[in-house]
């Protein structure tokens, strides 16, 4: 289905983030499988979507690709409303999981389980999780501290705070 026929189909209001059938004016609702089921009635098919794809398609009119993500800049799955969709490429939206992942306690400084004088500073990069053993508490405590100012200024360059 392409953005004309899904526009033809469907009303999005921007401000809400609610997508309602044309036809019927019901809300599309999310699935257990995390996707919305859009019925095609002239074709008969049903077609399956993010939630988040599907509005920033129905607000911009273009179709995406597999490739194309769509962000929620507040980091909230269930707010689709216009302001808060961004669309990124595969790799931005790695960098973006990766960042929030290290940010929500992927980073962590941990006593080393054998040497009582050296700690252990894990991390997630590049989708692997990381381990550096540092001698010195100071050192350690100070490389946790750049880890996670690194991760918070990838996350304030895609994403706002939610005050």
């Amino acid at each position: 289905m392409n953005a004309e026929r899904l526009q033809e189909l469907l009303n999005y209001n921007p401000v809400t983030g609610v997508v309602t059938v044309r036809e019927t004016g019901r809300p599309l609702l999310v699935q257990e499988d995390k996707l919305v089921h859009v019925r095609d009635p002239v074709a008969k098919k049903v077609k399956k979507f993010k939630l988040g794809k599907l509005c920033y398609s129905l607000l911009h009119g273009v179709d995406l690709t597999k490739e194309d993500r769509v962000v929620h800049k507040n980091l909230d799955n269930t707010d689709c409303s216009a302001h808060n969709l961004m669309l990124v490429n595969m790799q931005q939206n790695r960098e973006i999981r990766e960042a929030w992942k290290n940010i929500q306690g992927g980073i962590r400084l941990v006593p080393h389980p054998t040497d009582i004088y050296c700690y252990r500073l894990h991390w997630f990069q590049d989708g692997t999780e990381k381990t550096k053993i540092i001698k010195d508490i100071v050192v350690a405590e100070r490389m946790k501290r750049r880890l996670l100012l690194k991760y918070s200024k990838i996350l304030t360059k895609y994403c706002n705070s939610s005050d």
